[in-house]
């Protein structure tokens, strides 16, 4: 036997599932955004990599270009303003 629901009732259930597939929605966009934001960081964090690599190359070029000042002007300060260098002691 079929009855027919209360108004109130209807009313009721018709919220829930409108709840819940706004619920759905906003869940789904979300992800969505997750997903879009993820993709952010993961290309950051290679940008990242990139530049840390090549800070670690400077480094060694700099180790590298002071030995070799060392072994041709020995120990002492650099002025780059007027390219002249002072020995250690004087």
């Amino acid at each position: 036997m079929k009855r027919k629901l209360d108004k109130e009732h209807v009313d009721l259930l018709t919220d829930l599932q409108q709840s819940y597939q706004e619920i759905a929605r906003v869940l789904g966009n979300l992800a969505i955004d997750e997903i879009v934001a993820q993709t952010q960081l993961d290309s950051i964090q290679l940008e990242k990599l990139h530049f840390t690599q090549q800070f670690k190359d400077l480094q060694t070029r700099e180790t590298q270009l002071i030995n070799q000042l060392k072994d041709r002007y020995g120990e002492g300060q650099i002025d780059l303003t007027d390219g002249t260098f002072t020995e250690s002691g004087q």
